[in-house]
């Protein structure tokens, strides 16, 4: 299988994230970074509309990361992939969150590899 990896990085998004009382009552800024492998044999590339958009890809996370509070970056990762995973061409979705303010001396955050497979069964 041919593959190929779209990517954005560094993404700064203002988040309902968190479960101390600070972080419920106030947006943070959260750093995102995606990979996505994308099935290369399923897209069109002579044509925008075959191959995902990373600006729509884009808008849509940081849509879904200021639409609800989230209390883990876990449950986070876990939504964003779904979302990912609702384009067909997408076989792995790697995220990674980063709570800059979270630690004083450490920029603190998870990283998730989800793989379709964890997904597909309903």
């Amino acid at each position: 299988m041919q593959t190929y990896t779209l990517c954005l990085n560094n993404m700064c998004i203002p988040a309902r994230l968190g479960i101390f009382p600070a972080e419920v009552a106030a947006p943070q800024t959260l750093e995102l970074d995606l990979a996505l492998e994308i099935d290369a044999q399923q897209c069109d590339f002579n044509s925008p509309e075959g191959v995902p958009c990373y600006a729509t890809l884009a808008a849509d996370i940081t849509k879904l990361v200021l639409d609800e509070h989230t209390p883990l970056c876990e449950q986070l990762a876990w939504k964003i992939a779904k979302h990912c995973f609702r384009d067909q061409r997408v076989i792995e979705c790697d995220v990674k969150i980063t709570k800059p303010q979270a630690v004083a001396n450490a920029r603190a955050g998870i990283y998730a590899d989800f793989h379709r497979s964890e997904f597909d069964h309903g």
